[in-house]
């Protein structure tokens, strides 16, 4: 069983909104990503793999088995578009309206994504009463911001967190991908800067739901039509991963324990 990051019991705290305590007054939610594969993808694409903690993925060139997935997320945001659960933001540089979101500050954070259906808690934060209809993150790399300082405080201590596991992992990289390509290892790096939004399906319903599931399908990132690509080829480089990792989502979800 693959281990939590050590990031996933940080204490996330929420910017903009008044969450405030008692009855009916909201409660908490745990925002969690998993691996599952899409309607879209027939069932053979990702097949268990001989491991626990494994993903298979066939195509008509020969087989991948992805044995670990690590990405950092950030800017973790809550939407309800009815703007009734108190939430406040300031709104940001590229003109957009976000006096409706509640936003999750804290990270960025690393996802050590499960391959055997299980998933992982990124964040655990209380937020007001209310109906939530999408939610917000962006997929981005360790490199110094200047123009966030918090985020440039953490970054070295995540740097040394993923290059415990992975020693040559770059600056600039948002993924990391390891497994075997028709029975030869490789390691692959990715860079992606994305804004990532979904909808809540069914809608987050505050005090009642208490978990946001995002549910990822890494079989779209590695097939190209009924081809696997060969990242075997790509073993220790940094490649962009574009728009590919949002293709690869296959829903978000409110949810009960």
């Amino acid at each position: 069983m693959k281990l939590k990051s050590g990031f996933a019991t940080l204490a996330f705290l929420v910017s903009g909104c008044d969450a405030a305590t008692g009855p009916g007054s909201g409660g908490n939610v745990a925002i969690r990503f998993g691996a599952g594969s899409s309607a879209a993808v027939s069932g053979d694409l990702l097949a268990p793999g001989i491991a626990t903690d494994e993903l298979t993925v066939t195509g008509t060139n020969g087989v991948l088995v992805i044995q670990d997935i690590r990405f950092i997320v950030e800017e973790l945001e809550l939407r309800s578009s009815d703007n009734l659960n108190g939430c406040n933001d300031d709104g940001d540089d590229d003109g957009d309206d976000r006096d409706d979101d509640c936003e999750v500050e804290g990270g960025p954070v690393i996802v050590d994504l499960p391959l055997d259906g299980g998933d992982v808690t990124v964040a655990t934060e209380s937020f007001p009463a209310g109906t939530y209809d999408s939610f917000r993150f962006e997929i981005d790399d360790l490199e110094d911001d200047d123009d966030d300082d918090d985020d440039a405080a953490r970054t070295p201590a995540l740097l040394a967190e993923m290059r415990a596991v992975y020693p040559n992992f770059p600056n600039r990289a948002s993924l990391v991908v390891k497994g075997t390509q028709n029975g030869q290892p490789f390691t692959v790096f990715f860079r992606a800067k994305l804004r990532i939004s979904q909808a809540i399906v069914p809608p987050l319903t505050i005090p009642g739901d208490d978990e946001l599931n995002v549910k990822i399908d890494p079989g779209m990132w590695f097939k190209n039509g009924n081809q696997i690509l060969d990242l075997l080829s790509l073993n220790g480089r940094l490649i962009e991963l574009d728009d590919r990792f949002e293709d690869g989502i296959s829903g978000t979800h409110s949810g009960r324990h």
